[in-house]
């Protein structure tokens, strides 16, 4: 600015001979001015780099990490069991025995009915499982056995003692052919599985019987040799024991004892009370057929009844007496609920 020109009050300088105004002073150099333009953008960029450091340290690095060891995962059948859950037992029932039961079954154990509840049938199968696997058989599903049902992928291949026979356990092809011929046959009314289960052994005993052979339950060459001669035969009725069995073998209707052969009224009352106990999933029509009596024998069993699938004044009564024990209200609230009067301890 020269001397002869004067400051305004607002800082800008008037000339003399002019009316354009100027800046009376230049406060800031021009590199400070661009710096104070940058600054902003870099504290910004720096935020939003310390941002994205702090999530990815807060991904977790593989989603297995997070996965609990006590959870059980397969591709039909989800058996979940956590370590603060009590064990699995019979006489329990709800959701986690049902995915048991499929979990058994995927795995060639179990070949009974999906029904939620833990009974005879499903405790073998827990028992035939820990044997293959080298655990405490004791038929309780606890975290030991939980673990090893997660980890089996494959169904168990259980050694026997004689390769010419077949019985309860034994598994594959030549079981799922005898399956085969004891439907053909009408004495076998199950899945075909491939895995000689109670169901299984049920039939063939019935089998043996008609035929006059020794009612063991094991496919032996003379069970067999029977087995190909009825098909070969055409026999798809069932046969009497032998040509000189006496006409009181035959079922009688007003005996009282309702068993393999007949039908009514009675016998689908019988079929709809095992069926709310859980030991029938077949159709109620009525029919006492195969499915029925390996049905009463298992209900038997669990009563301490003698087990000769035959239903009887005491076989009767007990399933009333189940079934009203059933119809009482729990006082039960556990997760995995525990039925004590299914089945009651002892019968007579």
């Amino acid at each position: 600015m020269t001397a002869t020109d004067s400051v305004s009050p607002d800082g800008m300088t008037v000339y003399q001979d002019r009316s354009v105004l100027t800046p009376a002073v230049e406060r800031h150099p021009v590199g400070f001015t661009q710096f104070v333009y940058v600054l902003p953008g870099v504290i910004i960029g720096l935020l939003l780099l310390a941002e994205s450091g702090i999530a990815a340290a807060a991904t977790p690095v593989t989603p297995s990490e997070t996965r609990t060891a006590s959870s059980l995962i397969h591709s039909e059948a989800s058996f979940l069991i956590s370590q603060t859950e009590p064990e699995v037992r019979q006489g329990d029932q709800g959701g986690l025995v049902e995915a048991l039961q499929k979990r058994l079954t995927d795995l060639g154990y179990y070949d009974g009915p999906i029904t939620g509840y833990f009974g005879e049938a499903t405790e073998a199968a827990v028992i035939r499982f820990q044997q293959a696997q080298g655990l405490t058989a004791d038929g309780i599903v606890g975290a030991g056995t939980a673990n090893a049902l997660r980890r089996a992928g494959t169904a168990p291949s259980t050694p026997r003692n004689n390769p010419l026979t077949l019985e309860v356990g034994d598994e594959g092809p030549a079981v799922e052919t005898l399956q085969n011929q004891l439907t053909t046959l009408g004495y076998y009314d199950g899945p075909v599985t491939g895995y000689f289960g109670e169901l299984t052994e049920a039939a063939l005993i019935q089998f043996q019987e008609a035929q006059g052979l020794t009612a063991d339950g094991v496919v032996g060459s003379a069970t067999q040799s029977a087995l190909d001669r009825a098909l070969q035969e055409g026999n798809t009725q069932r046969s009497s024991p032998s040509a000189s069995a006496p006409v009181s073998d035959q079922p009688d209707p007003n005996d009282g004892v309702w068993e393999l052969g007949e039908e009514g009224s009675a016998v689908a009352t019988i079929q709809r009370q095992l069926s709310t106990l859980g030991y029938y999933d077949g159709s109620i029509d009525g029919d006492f057929g195969p499915n029925t009596e390996a049905s009463v024998m298992a209900f038997q069993r669990s009563q301490n009844l003698t087990a000769d699938g035959k239903a009887g004044p005491n076989t009767t009564r007990a399933l009333e007496a189940a079934i009203e024990a059933r119809s009482a209200p729990s006082s039960s609230t556990s997760s995995a609920t525990r039925v004590s009067s299914l089945p009651p301890t002892a019968a007579t």
